[in-house]
């Protein structure tokens, strides 16, 4: 599946959760209707800033916005030490955001799936 259709599925999945149209869901997450219905269709996929945002504001990662996978079940998370939690989110959430808007990243030891 690919980001866009992640990031479409989340998206609708977050709006039936909470019950907004797409006129009240566009309010909600500060961005025009026509972007979100751009994303909801998964016509486009929006920029690495927008991406933050839409995360921040639905209540989510980035990593889950673009997975379609709950945080908690991303590969490897129950193998990290508390400790390193914060320095951990920070690299997976760069990692993210430079995949999303296309740019090839190699974290060593991590295969990316999608």
């Amino acid at each position: 599946m690919k980001i866009r259709d992640n990031l479409a599925a989340t998206i609708q999945t977050i709006m039936k959760e909470r019950g907004l149209s797409l006129e009240e869901a566009s309010e909600e997450l500060c961005i025009s209707r026509t972007a979100l219905q751009s994303y909801v269709k998964a016509h486009s996929n929006p920029r690495a800033d927008t991406l933050e945002l839409l995360a921040e504001k639905l209540g989510v990662s980035v990593a889950e916005l673009v997975s379609g996978t709950p945080e908690t079940e991303l590969p490897g998370r129950e193998k990290m030490h508390p400790l390193f939690e914060p320095f951990i989110e920070d690299m997976l959430r760069m990692s993210d955001i430079l995949y999303a808007c296309g740019v090839p990243t190699k974290m060593k030891g991590r295969q990316r799936h999608g």
